[in-house]
């Protein structure tokens, strides 16, 4: 057992090695007691935190769009290009951004932090929604539809090696870091020294992989819907619908925490040389951590539509909206509301990446052995 937790904390230090010039290897047993607190962690906090946010975002648009506006192909175009404009500009120039908003650690960056997140949650959602939305009001809601979505949006993120993309909470979580929380993982990882010409070309890619992201989980999502409430298939009602797909997230929770451990096991068999059956082997667990998020994401948001404040439509969303964002920045978590493209590189981890409390105790270990280190180099001068 504690030769497969010593290669779990490996492939943790090899997620995390950007964001640390040195990481020290935690202790095995606390870290691995931590880990296991954080995997309801993220099921039962910040999951459901990042679904009442974008819920707010997303429905509430649509409940003052369907007030106002008679045509809503306008409406989901607006979206779509909101949405769009937004996220190219944040991919683009996240890091100009960052090295305009004050010293790490400042007021004024805390405050930019912040700042970023919300506009990018907010630029993001009217990206998905403009697409989702869109699709749905040209080609309708079916499992014919959905099929074609899930199928193209997946090959794509296959050919492009950035499956994992389709990842997301509560499967696996992100810490703000001050000095990355201002950030944006794309395609072609440009830099602030980087030409205009690759940053635009950079930005347009990760747009484009992005939008295949939101195809690849409207197929999943409907595919769900349909075969679920369907009279054809189960016939159940919302509710019915809604707690299955809690079940099937938190069952599948636990099966994706175990799996991993035999992955990253054969990760660091074969770290030297990774074979072909290790990257297919990771495939498919990218495509399970895909489905057990959309399973949990779907769940979370019918069980909101259906449980609370259901007859107060403006009260809901906003009050949900506001628990979830102020949640997520009491954790330090705001960094869940930044989409972004990552490879399925074997080589930067195969875990997911649940990691908080034990993230904080490895954070703070490094941390402490860095004081002593300095401790003892200035005694020994003296």
């Amino acid at each position: 057992m504690k030769g497969v937790i010593e290669a779990l904390i490996e492939d943790y230090i090899l997620q995390t090695s950007n964001s640390y010039e040195e990481i020290r290897r935690p202790s095995w047993k606390p870290f691995f007691c931590l880990l296991l607190l954080d995997v309801p962690i993220c099921f039962t906090i910040v999951g459901p935190s990042v679904v009442a946010f974008w819920r707010c975002v997303w429905d509430w648009s649509s409940l003052l769009a369907g007030e106002s506006m008679d045509d809503m192909s306008i409406y989901h175009c607006s979206c779509l290009l909101f949405g769009f404009l937004v996220t190219f500009f944040i991919d683009g120039f996240h890091s100009q951004i960052r090295e305009n908003v004050g010293e790490i650690g400042s007021v004024s960056h805390k405050i930019a932090a912040c700042v970023f997140s919300l506009i990018w949650g907010i630029g993001d959602i009217h990206y998905w929604k403009g697409i989702w939305d869109g699709y749905d009001y040209c080609f309708g809601h079916g499992a014919r539809q959905s099929t074609v979505t899930f199928i193209l949006g997946s090959l794509v993120l296959l050919i492009s090696g950035v499956y994992k993309s389709a990842m997301s909470m509560p499967v696996g979580l992100n810490i703000d870091e001050p000095h990355s929380h201002i950030y944006s993982s794309t395609y072609l990882a440009s830099t602030l020294h980087d030409s205009f010409n690759k940053k635009m070309k950079d930005a347009f890619i990760s747009r484009l992989l992005e939008a295949n992201v939101i195809i690849c989980w409207h197929g999943i999502w409907t595919i769900t819907d349909v075969f679920l409430e369907d009279p054809q298939y189960m016939d159940m009602d919302k509710s019915e619908s809604a707690i299955v797909s809690v079940v099937v997230g938190a069952a599948g929770m636990v099966i994706l925490f175990i799996w991993q451990l035999c992955l990253v096991t054969a990760a660091q068999a074969s770290k030297t040389n990774a074979s072909l059956c290790l990257r297919f082997m990771n495939r498919v667990f990218i495509f399970f951590c895909i489905l057990i998020t959309v399973q949990s994401f779907r769940g979370f948001w019918y069980c909101l539509d259906i449980w609370f404040l259901p007859s107060h439509k403006n009260l809901t969303y906003l009050i949900s909206g506001l628990l979830g964002f102020l949640s997520l920045g009491s954790l330090g978590c705001l960094s869940c509301l930044h989409a972004g493209i990552f490879m399925d590189n074997v080589n930067q981890g195969v875990s997911v990446p649940f990691y908080y409390l034990s993230h904080k105790f490895a954070q703070h270990k490094n941390n402490s052995n860095e004081e002593s280190s300095t401790n003892s180099t200035n005694t020994n001068k003296i």
